[in-house]
């Protein structure tokens, strides 16, 4: 059956909008949404209309653009606190946390990007700022990278030659070969590092935590400042992740 025939023109163009902003284009306006919808902006304005009525869209009146309201947050909260993982892994991720002295971050693949749905912060004095809800990228990062770990090659390129890749510090890799072979390398250790290439002086370690047969991607995160980070620490975080991991999969 074409479900196609079935489709509501209107529902479908709001939703296309709602798509339009990302970490990159947090604000657009009427006549940016019409030109990237290719729709007149007399259409595009009542849809807009619309959703700000609804509270799904807001209008920043200083700059006359719109961006993604508040109720967003109302419905990822729901989404989030009926995921199974996260209930099975927040035991688990404190006392990593506990035993590391570090941030401990699960994200899962979401829309292009690694969506943080859970975090235990570190008790020490210098902390990682993140939060549930927050968005990683993939290619840069130990945190986004061990959510791409897992996938399928083809999945993989798809979504690292997609568009062009942002450059966040000196040293971000954004060459999506690069990033593949640096991944393909990673996969045979089961865990990636990263140094600085999203936030500066920032070490994350990662590891990929697979749910293939729902296609679910996910990552298991350490991350804290470079100084805490020296050859003996990294070891250990590294068998604390894969024991972290094996009790997650083991649910």
């Amino acid at each position: 059956m074409d479900r196609s025939e079935y489709y509501n023109q209107s529902i479908k163009r709001a939703i296309q909008i709602m798509h339009l902003f990302n970490s990159q284009e947090k604000e657009l306006s009427l006549a940016e949404i019409s030109r990237k919808m290719d729709i007149h902006k007399s259409i595009v304005y009542r849809i807009l209309i619309t959703l700000e009525s609804e509270g799904w869209l807001v209008k920043n009146p200083e700059t006359n653009k719109y961006m993604l309201g508040i109720k967003l947050l109302l419905l990822s909260s729901v989404v989030l606190d009926d995921l199974v993982v996260r209930k099975t892994a927040l035991p688990i991720m404190k006392k990593l946390s506990a035993e590391t002295g570090e941030t401990v971050v699960l994200t899962m693949y979401s829309d292009g990007g690694a969506i943080c749905i859970e975090k235990i912060e570190s008790d020490n004095s210098i902390k990682i700022t993140s939060q549930v809800g927050k968005f990683f990228p993939l290619h840069a990062g130990a945190t986004g990278l061990a959510v791409l770990m897992g996938m399928p090659d083809e999945i993989r390129k798809e979504i690292l030659k997609r568009k062009p890749l942002e450059k966040f510090t000196e040293k971000t890799e954004i060459d999506p070969d690069k990033i593949i072979k640096l991944v393909e390398e990673a996969k045979k250790d089961d865990y990636i590092i990263s140094v600085g290439s999203v936030d500066p002086g920032v070490v994350a370690i990662g590891i990929p935590i697979n749910f293939t047969q729902g296609n679910i991607f996910m990552g298991l995160s350490i991350t804290g400042p470079e100084y805490r980070f020296d050859e003996k620490k990294i070891s250990f975080v590294v068998d604390e992740l894969k024991k972290a991991k094996k009790e997650i999969l083991l649910g």
